[in-house]
């Protein structure tokens, strides 16, 4: 697998993905409020469980991680992913290649044509 540094599209493509994240959560949140249901909430709880998993499959998909010891880029898990603490673009991962633990830079995977 290719890997590329974070450019500035990328993002703003990430600001646009999590923003609509937000709003439909958001709105959910307001309806559940203003109607007073107790289903509704079930259904954001619901929403926002499934909206983290889809989230976290949409990064694993797109990033992967250069270890800051040893330059090594490597695909993380969704277990991983979920589990593991992170800073912005960093996240504390144990690299696969040298075995030290470190804050992994996140990259993005570049899609080969097929």
């Amino acid at each position: 697998m290719q890997f590329r540094p974070i450019n500035p599209q990328d993002r703003t493509r990430n600001i646009v993905v999590l923003t609509a994240f937000l709003a439909l959560v958001l709105v959910q949140v307001l309806a559940t409020i203003m109607l007073q249901r107790t289903d509704l909430a079930l259904i954001l709880l619901a929403f926002c469980l499934l909206s983290a998993v889809a989230l976290t499959k949409w990064a694993v998909d797109t990033y992967g991680y250069e270890c800051p010891s040893c330059r090594h880029q490597f695909e993380i898990s969704m277990r991983t992913a979920l589990l593991t603490p992170h800073i912005g673009d960093r996240k504390l991962l144990r690299c696969p290649s040298c075995g030290k633990r470190g804050w992994a830079q996140a990259v993005i995977k570049a899609h080969q044509p097929k």
